[in-house]
């Protein structure tokens, strides 16, 4: 029940009885009996103001009948003097009698005026008769200025509950002395303020502020008896401007122009104190008794209420590229819609039939006629091709769950057939064990005596642990067959947790997902026929990935840390994952899950580290470890001598280094407005930004693949850093919605740089061109990185735009061409997509001429010939 319907009950009330029902609430709330104790306190100051109101009125009620008693008084003593001197005797009787009865008329003439003048004061007045249409604001002044202060209330109360009237707000010092009111209801949100201030900006002459609210029924929450149901706050903006169409070009011109029509809306809906952040804001567009417009409703979740706007009643683009945004993101829910611009439709040379005209509902639910398109009957074949085609060339959920449990269950068996087929190939597994053995039974804890037949441990604590638990299983390391099969298992859950990943990209057609375990011979001998313990690695890191996608942040920095604990080569995530926090978290959680990562590397290592920290830090993390030449797979082209020149190790990490801030300040996030954008709001508003998850696993990637290609040296077990990476490098950017636009060459040429790579990996041993290949080949996946993606400052620039077709030819070739950069439909994953907070937060800049070659290198158009 809200404190409206409330207040209503206390009406009639006497101050006894309302002071045993604030005695009443009082100690309920001191024994704690209240279920929503803030409920029941501004209840309970609601209900002191409202006694001391009652108090009040009867005060006055007593002071008016003092003055009527004292009125009578003068009256009767002027009637007495003017009467004259009568009979004596007769006169005094009749005197002495006479008070009796006329006290007895004046109490009834005193309760009387008292019950008319209760009457005045709780007499029903009528609102239509304040507000009418055919009086003035002279006559509304007077009638208002005639009312009691109860039925001043009663009116606003009408008022109130009809959407009409909304109580100003006061400030603590105007409100009556004695008073408390509590801090929440004199606090203004600073997150809202700071909302506002951000929305309004970038606002220009042909925008305007949108707030008129569309009166809903009345809305019954079952949160309600928890929860105080408040409306959003909002700043809504309307966009008009000039239908330039045939006739408006015939019969206007610049001087004397048309008149203005609405072009877009820009709804930003505040929820800072939404209770489930989880759950996205949602809209539904229905018709209204207007046909000619709509009703736009906004529904988020306790403590919010629902609301409504009315807008125009016509075709609105839906597509992100022509400025359609619907995004939640740091408490604000964003909607903005454009007109859809109509395409230029060429005569044809010869008349044709009319198709009939059909009413088919548009994408907001709004009725829509278009002409009914027959299709010409397809032969059973041809249909069955094109809903394979649309099954595993475009991205959906049924195609990709269906590719990858056919996928586990042939990799499944494909991999057992290995073990049992392929001979074991022994290279590290006995000196692990060896090493294993050095601490479990010789109790070494110094790490530089730690060793086994190819040399000293070079991994982190997290690698002993790990081989201590796989030592016990496999009978101190005798039976092999047992250790490949639960390598087995490693590798089917590391590709099974890298299909997930790839499914939360949104972003990746299920024709992919062969190449993650089809072609990589390599990548099941890594696995089950050398257990090496990279794979374990990349499969702690991978779970890690996964988990934060899923925004658990605290497990993930848990399996990211013991993913390092068992190889350091996880740390050329570390940037990547660093700006991921910082960005998405803010500085102090940042520094929260940094302190998790290096308590659980503090955990791993600890009783080496009491031991012999310098030891194990040395041995662990050995930065200048010289590599031996005969092992290379990437630097066989070079002599031996460059190959161990430490200025050449240097230049190799200048170049990492440079690379790695290129990518991080130009190509990550960048459709979420970029990094550089992204810290700017981190440091000027504290505001974080949620980027979307596939630029999320873009930036990891691009991230490893950048310290792979500079690496000092790989050996073959390094191949599992990246295999399952480089379909998504060569693919994420899929566009495909019809099977008509399939790009087969595309396909066809990033195949052979994935079967490419997948060669240079399995010549053994290296040579010239087998390493000069794989530079050749890492070099081309790095810079199809770039090549489709534009430089983020010109990129703000686009985000700017309201309509970048503005800036574009129209026509109908290049039209053609922009449709098939229709990306992933955002509406649905709005939770994760994050575009810039507000478009306009960036001032705009002058196009130049480079902008205008990137846009028509990734649109495929050009642009008009003046910039805007």
């Amino acid at each position: 029940m809200t404190f409206l319907k409330k207040i209503t009950k206390f009406q009639g009330k006497t101050v006894l009885e309302l002071c045993d029902l604030e005695a009443q609430i009082s100690s309920r709330i001191s024994k704690g009996g209240a279920t929503n104790a803030p409920y029941w306190e501004g209840l309970l100051e609601h209900l002191k103001v409202y006694i001391a109101r009652t108090r009040l009125r009867d005060l006055h009620g007593k002071m008016l009948r003092l003055k009527l008693t004292r009125i009578r008084e003068e009256q009767m003593q002027q009637l007495n003097s003017g009467a004259g001197n009568g009979p004596s005797t007769s006169s005094q009787d009749t005197s002495v009698a006479f008070p009796k009865k006329e006290e007895i008329v004046e109490d009834d003439e005193d309760e009387d005026d008292t019950e008319e003048l209760s009457k005045k004061v709780r007499r029903k007045v009528d609102v239509n008769e304040l507000e009418g249409a055919e009086l003035d604001d002279e006559q509304r002044e007077l009638r208002w200025r005639q009312l009691t202060e109860d039925q001043i209330e009663t009116v606003a109360l009408e008022l109130y509950e009809r959407g009409r009237y909304s109580p100003p707000y006061n400030e603590f010092d105007d409100t009556m002395p004695g008073i408390e009111k509590p801090a929440a209801e004199i606090f203004v949100n600073p997150n809202e303020s700071k909302m506002i201030e951000m929305a309004k900006k970038g606002m220009d002459g042909d925008e305007a502020t949108f707030a008129v609210e569309e009166q809903l029924e009345t809305q019954k929450h079952l949160w309600s008896d928890k929860y105080r149901p408040r409306k959003p706050t909002y700043l809504n903006r309307v966009q008009t401007g000039f239908d330039w169409n045939k006739y408006n070009q015939t019969h206007y011109d610049m001087d004397n122009p048309p008149p203005k029509i609405v072009q877009g809306y820009k709804f930003n809906i505040f929820y800072p104190d939404l209770l489930d952040k989880t759950k996205t804001p949602t809209f539904t567009v229905t018709p209204c008794d207007d046909p000619d417009f709509a009703i736009v409703r906004f529904k988020a979740g306790p403590p919010y209420e629902d609301i409504a706007f009315k807008i125009v009643n016509r075709e609105w683009e839906v597509l992100h590229k022509n400025g359609y945004k619907c995004q939640f993101q740091n408490g604000v829910f964003q909607l903005c819609m454009g007109k859809k611009k109509e395409k230029k439709v060429k005569e044809p040379l010869l008349a044709k039939k009319e198709p009939e005209l059909v009413a088919r509902p548009n994408r907001l639910g709004l009725m829509k006629i278009e002409p009914e398109l027959k299709s010409k009957p397809q032969s059973l074949l041809k249909s069955f091709l094109d809903y394979f085609l649309r099954l595993f060339f475009t991205v959906n959920d049924r195609g990709f769950v269906l590719m990858a449990s056919v996928l586990m269950i042939i990799d499944a068996a494909a991999t057992y057939l290995i073990i049992q087929k392929v001979p074991y190939t022994e290279i590290d597994w006995s000196t692990y064990m060896q090493q294993v053995e050095c601490y479990t039974k010789k109790r070494i804890y110094n790490y530089s005596m730690i060793t086994g037949d190819t040399g000293p441990i070079v991994y982190p604590g997290g690698h002993l642990h790990l081989y201590h638990l796989l030592y016990r299983f496999t009978n101190r390391g005798k039976n092999i067959k047992l250790g490949q099969n639960i390598f087995m298992g490693f590798y089917l859950v590391n590709l099974l947790v890298v299909m997930l990943i790839y499914r939360k990209s949104k972003t990746i057609p299920p024709i992919v997902l062969p190449l993650l375990c089809l072609t990589g011979y390599r990548i099941h001998s890594i696995f089950v026929l050398r257990l090496f313990n990279d794979p374990v690695a990349m499969l702690f890191f991978y779970l890690a990935l996964s988990l934060f996608l899923s925004e658990k942040w605290l497990l993930g920095s848990f399996m990211y840390s013991l993913a390092v604990s068992v190889k350091m080569n996880v740390l050329l995530f570390a940037p990547a994952l660093f700006f991921t926090y910082l960005i998405w978290l803010g500085p102090a959680r940042t520094f929260l899950y940094i302190s998790v990562c290096a308590i659980v590397q503090l955990y791993v290592g600890l009783q080496f580290l009491a031991h012999d920290p310098i030891s194990y830090i040395k041995r662990s993390f050995d930065l200048g470890r010289v590599f031996f030449f005969q092992w290379t797979v990437n630097w066989r082209f070079l002599p031996e001598s460059l190959f161990l020149d430490p200025h050449f190790h240097g230049a190799l990490l200048v170049g990492h280094v440079t690379f790695l801030a290129i990518f991080a300040w130009k190509m990550w996030f960048r459709s979420d407005g970029g990094l550089p954008l992204a810290l700017k709001f981190l440091w000027n508003n504290g505001i974080q930004t949620h980027f979307r998850r596939a630029e999320v696993i873009f930036a990891f990637f691009t991230a490893n693949l950048i310290g792979i290609t500079f690496s000092r040296s790989l050996h073959y077990q390094f191949y599992s850093w990246y295999y399952h990476q480089l379909p998504y490098l060569l693919f994420w950017n899929w566009i495909v919605k019809d099977p008509k636009d399939i790009p087969w060459r595309s396909i066809f040429w990033k195949v052979l740089v994935l079967l490419g790579v997948e060669v240079c990996w399995n010549v053994y041993p290296s040579t010239v061109w087998s390493s000069a290949l794989l530079h050749v080949l890492h070099v081309i996946i790095l810079v199809y990185s770039i090549h489709t993606r534009l430089p983020v400052a010109d990129l703000t620039k686009v985000s700017e735009l309201d309509d970048l077709e503005d800036f574009l030819s129209s026509d109908e070739e290049e039209e053609d061409a922009l449709e098939e950069w229709d990306d992933v439909d955002y509406a649905e994953e709005r939770h994760d997509y994050v575009p810039p907070n507000l478009d306009k937060a960036m001032p705009k800049k002058k196009f130049g001429e480079k902008f205008r070659k990137d846009v028509k290198r990734l649109y495929g158009h050009r642009l008009k010939a003046s910039a805007k």
